[in-house]
């Protein structure tokens, strides 16, 4: 039996096919039950349609602006400007770039930010920050 899975189908969807299970002795055929299960994937998790990318920035990109490169399920490069500061445990979100849905939409990507801050900086630099963000 071949199964067709549209894109975008959640875990947990059951996809019947009455009929077409096993017969036994002259009895009815039964039906044959395929529930879709997901792979977890390396870089993103599913929320409902929406896709979910975490990332770690240095603070030096949290400050100023950085570039984002992300390789989509489909293979695809998307890139993402962040033109703002990004604040540790923020997000950004990318309507329609998310999980395809039934009625041929998209969810979104949002994705989550962590940065890091740096383990040590030395007296000068960081008088020269202190001074820089007094300002």
């Amino acid at each position: 039996i071949a199964v067709n899975v549209p894109p975008g189908t959640a875990a947990g969807t059951v996809i019947k096919y009455s009929g077409a299970g096993d017969q036994f002795d002259g009895a009815k055929a039964g039906d044959f039950i395929f529930v879709v299960a997901e792979t977890p994937h390396a870089s993103f998790t599913r929320s409902g349609n929406d896709l979910v990318y975490s990332t770690s920035i240095s603070l030096a990109d949290a400050l100023g602006d950085c570039e984002l490169k992300i390789k989509s399920l489909d293979g695809t490069v998307l890139t993402v400007a962040c033109n703002e500061i990004v604040k540790p445990n923020s997000s950004k979100v990318i309507r329609g770039a998310g999980m395809p849905t039934r009625t041929g939409g998209r969810g979104n990507l949002v994705i989550r930010f962590d940065v890091n801050f740096p383990n040590h900086l030395d007296p000068e630099r960081r008088r020269d920050v202190q001074r820089l963000l007094k300002k």
